[in-house]
């Protein structure tokens, strides 16, 4: 998780949603493009699993983003399993 999150540290624009695959096929006479979403590769469903899990070191590594966007998303979906165990 560290070297992801210093991968996404460094894209300016990373945000931590609509994670996809883009699958492309290049031949001599066709060329085809396929963007296919992967909700495992977003933030969101990353950290949500990290916090039922353990919740201090999921928190942890979400302030290890420094941009607001993936920060954020990281932070909520902390928040979220852990605020459904409270209205139980």
């Amino acid at each position: 998780m560290n070297d992801a999150i210093k991968a996404s540290n460094s894209a300016e624009k990373f945000s931590g949603e609509d994670g996809h695959l883009v699958l492309r096929m290049i031949t001599k006479g066709m060329n085809a493009d396929s963007q296919n979403p992967v909700a495992d590769f977003d933030v969101a469903g990353i950290f949500a699993a990290l916090a039922t899990e353990d919740y201090e070191r999921a928190l942890e590594l979400a302030l290890g983003f420094e941009h607001e966007a993936p920060r954020a998303n990281a932070v909520i979906a902390i928040a979220r399993p852990v605020l459904e165990e409270n209205k139980k």
